[in-house]
Formats: structure tokens, sequence, C-alpha cells
């Protein structure tokens, strides 16, 4: 076995990827200040919501429209998928 378990796990930026998807899938399209509201994201410090809306436009979870607004990507995970399996 010798593999590391916590590998496999999700990191904190995959959860809040989720996140943001989670809420443009409820909403469609929204602007970056609704989407940040939206999804809880003010709490997060500025340059860390930057770095996870950057995170999921650049691995197509999330579609940047231009304008300042986002619509759920072509590559975002499918909800009903679990990302890992339980113990």
């Amino acid at each position: 076995m010798g593999s590391d378990p916590s590998e496999d796990r999700p990191t904190r930026i995959e959860y809040e990827v989720d996140d943001l998807v989670r809420v443009l899938r409820d909403y469609g399209v929204l602007t970056r200040d609704d989407l940040r509201e939206r999804s809880g994201a003010r709490e997060w410090s500025d340059d860390s919501f930057a770095a996870v809306l950057r995170r999921a436009v650049d691995q197509g979870s999330i579609k940047e429209l231009g304008d300042g607004l986002f619509e759920l990507g072509a590559q975002a995970r499918d909800p009903s998928q679990a990302r890992y399996d339980p113990p």
C-alpha cells in the first residue's frame, strides 16, 4: 500500500471551487460580486477568492463571460459524483 491516503483527499481550494460551482449551478450567470456574496466567499481573503475563481476558470469549472460575469463551465464536476470514497 504505502500510499498516503491524505494525498487523495480534496484540498481546501477544491472545496472552495465546489462552493462557487454549486452557487452558479443554482443561480446561473452571476457577477463576480454576486458570486462572492452568494457563496459566502466574502468571509475569505480577497486573494483567496481571486485564486479560487482563477483556478475554477482555468480548469473549466467556471466560464468567464466578460464584463465581470461568470457561469457554470463545461468541465464543472457533477455534484452527484463523490469526490472520494468514504472510509
